[in-house]
């Protein structure tokens, strides 16, 4: 039998112990049953201690609970790096934050592809290829928008001035996802720029010479940063033209008919009833469009293709 006065340590009996209702009750029934009185080392912050944990306690953790603790110390740091980065992943900036014209951070596709002198396959195939160019610079707040086209999978054709002097680039599929992009090749003086788009698999578009005079083409763009529109006019003839970018001067150009098209439709593709690009927009004037003939555009399409580091954009359009 073993005991004590009650005040250092629980009154016990045979291994019984005595409760607070004065109760006796076995050894297994004790919070600390598996360490008794008569094996006990020591009894400290109010149980009795096994010679194992007293020496525990006294000496510091061994090799292996040290071992252990730095184990999960790893995982821990490791699970809240996951769940951090999966955090910034799902929360950071992107290219939609550039701008939200409609409300829904993509290009709002063309309400209507019923256009006359056109087989709907082409308008359809017109519609879905035609993109909407997003742009930041040349001041805090300002965004710069045009249009642009798939020259290659990863790869989009614009007008050199929709992105002149600008540093964020983004590119939004109709009715779809928004992508970042950057400047692979940027050509001033035939008014061509080339986009990268890293992540994506466009269908290209096919690039012929301009037809003769009167033939009949389907343009298309986002004037004004509104809703994609497809505009179909017959081709007025290849002539020399004044144009403003990137100074008054005069170039070989397409030119058609198309009073509704305007700012933002720069870059849009120009194509014939084949469905080839026969022009790029470049600039609209007293209800004329002047496009960029697709023998201007070989150089910087060459140049830009297959190029995945950035180029400079020059200075802002004046």
């Amino acid at each position: 039998m073993w005991d004590t006065d009650g005040m250092s340590a629980p009154r016990t009996q045979g291994g019984w112990w005595l409760a607070s209702d004065g109760n006796w009750y076995p050894p297994e029934t004790h919070p600390d049953h598996w360490v008794t009185p008569e094996t006990a080392a020591a009894y400290i912050n109010g149980r009795w201690v096994s010679a194992k944990e007293l020496a525990s306690l006294t000496q510091g953790p061994t090799k292996r609970q040290r071992k252990r603790r730095i184990r999960r110390w790893i995982t821990m740091a490791t699970v809240t790096a996951m769940v951090v980065g999966a955090v910034w992943l799902l929360t950071r900036p992107s290219a939609a934050s550039l701008s939200d014209f409609d409300g829904t951070g993509s290009a709002q596709a063309a309400s209507s592809l019923n256009v006359p002198s056109f087989p709907l396959r082409i308008s359809q195939i017109l519609a879905s290829s035609t993109l909407r160019i997003v742009s930041l610079g040349c001041s805090s707040d300002t965004y710069g928008q045009g249009s642009g086209w798939p020259i290659a999978p990863h790869y989009v054709v614009t007008a050199a001035h929709v992105v002149a002097g600008r540093h964020e680039f983004a590119v939004q599929v109709p009715g779809g996802k928004t992508y970042l992009a950057s400047v692979a090749s940027f050509s001033p003086s035939a008014d061509v720029a080339v986009l990268y788009v890293p992540g994506t698999r466009f269908a290209a578009l096919s690039v012929a010479n301009a037809d003769a005079s009167s033939s009949p083409v389907l343009a298309a763009g986002y004037p004004g940063g509104g809703p994609e529109q497809l505009v179909t006019s017959t081709l007025s003839g290849i002539s020399t033209q004044t144009v403003p970018f990137p100074t008054l001067h005069s170039r070989l150009v397409v030119i058609f008919e198309a009073p509704s098209i305007g700012p933002g439709d720069s870059g849009g593709p120009v194509i014939n009833s084949g469905g080839q690009v026969v022009g790029m927009m470049i600039d609209a004037g007293g209800g004329e469009v002047a496009a960029a003939l697709p023998s201007q555009m070989w150089g910087p399409l060459a140049s830009g293709i297959g190029q995945t580091s950035a180029v400079g954009t020059g200075a802002c359009p004046s």
